[in-house]
């Protein structure tokens, strides 16, 4: 797996930083939950290939004792072995980072409206509103009698009146406005600090890595 993906991050296809650890079957797993052995089966291959398995199997048994733990031992405790994953899972895991999209969304929020007002009141937006409130005022009048003067007030919203003008002004405004890009934060969550594979690493820094962890386990 880890050649795998220095091949991919070497091409240029890995775009995002990826890490490997070994969460199941360790050491202290197999001593502390007595995890059973079981005998290593021998290649029945007589050429080169099975001669160098077969030697690699007894060198391996010289070091760690008879036989191997099976990943399926752990479903014997499997209690133990969903808090194994959850507890690695957790550990990429930002549990506050639906508080930072909120923040950074009203963040954003702000942003925008102090761009608005900005624009507004740079293009002289603002300099109209006592016209305006003359306008509204004669409006409501005008609506308080809304019986006989309906078709008035049709006339006073058009698009030649001074709300008309107003909103068009404003539109062109904030058409040719230009606004923040939203940015969703990263979470923060503790990598292992020596994992057996990281992208981050060089080819050289990865391959030494990984033969340390061969020679140990």
């Amino acid at each position: 797996m880890a050649g795998k993906l220095a091949w991919l991050h070497q091409r240029g296809d890995l775009e995002e930083r990826v890490v490997i650890e070994r969460l199941a079957v360790t050491k202290a797993q197999i001593n502390d939950l007595e995890l059973p052995r079981k005998p290593i089966e021998e290649s029945s291959a007589t050429g080169t290939g099975g001669v160098a398995y077969n030697r690699r199997i007894t060198e391996w048994e010289q070091e760690h004792g008879a036989g191997a733990t099976e990943l399926n031992a752990l479903e014997q405790h499997p209690d133990e072995f969903r808090r194994i994953i959850r507890d690695a899972l957790e550990r990429y895991t930002d549990l506050d980072l639906p508080h930072k999209n909120d923040r950074r969304g009203d963040e954003w929020e702000r942003d925008v409206e102090t761009i608005v007002d900005e624009r507004l009141r740079d293009a002289g937006v603002n300099d109209d509103l006592d016209d305006l409130a003359a306008w509204v005022e004669d409006f409501n009048e005008a609506y308080a009698d809304v019986a006989d003067v309906f078709e008035r007030l049709r006339g006073m919203m058009d698009e030649d009146s001074p709300i008309g003008e107003w909103e068009s002004m404003v539109q062109e405004v904030l058409a040719e406005t230009e606004y923040p890009v939203a940015t969703v934060p990263e979470g923060d969550a503790a990598l292992p600090t020596d994992p057996i594979y990281d992208s981050s690493r060089s080819y050289a820094e990865n391959k030494a890595r990984i033969d340390r962890y061969q020679a140990s386990e």
